[in-house]
């Protein structure tokens, strides 16, 4: 597909399907070094993902998606991230994302032996991902 001046092909896909495939002007993604920008014409590279957001901008608006982590290939005007999971903002479920972050927290708070702390502090914060992009904040 020939992409027009000034336009990133991105798709984001899981296992299940494909959560987003469009064109964007610029794509935001969350690097294990930090929040990584992509432009038009980006220089290649594959990017370790990490749970964040990241942010699309199309000509129509800005679209959001709660990355789970994951992978991204960047080829100057395409963007092909790869991920376990990923939730467009509309389609998060913000009650079921408190209580995850309410189980989390509660979890953490009482120090039990045995507990898998790395995991659990994981789950706060896709939790607390989820409800920052489903609240546009």
């Amino acid at each position: 597909m020939a992409t027009s001046p000034g336009i990133i092909n991105v798709s984001v896909v899981i296992p299940e399907r494909t959560v987003f495939s469009g064109e964007a002007t610029y794509v935001s993604l969350p690097g294990q070094e930090g929040v990584l920008g992509i432009l038009p014409g980006h220089t290649r590279l594959v990017l370790a993902l990490e749970i964040g957001e990241l942010v699309i901008k199309t000509v129509e608006g800005v679209r959001k998606i709660a990355l789970g982590g994951g992978f991204a290939l960047v080829e100057g005007d395409r963007v092909s991230v790869m991920a376990k999971v990923a939730e467009l903002a509309e389609e998060i479920d913000v009650r079921r994302a408190e209580e995850a972050k309410l189980r989390a927290e509660d979890a953490l708070a009482r120090q039990v032996s045995g507990v898998n702390f790395v995991g659990l502090e994981a789950a706060l914060h896709r939790a607390i991902t989820r409800i920052r992009v489903a609240n546009h904040d």
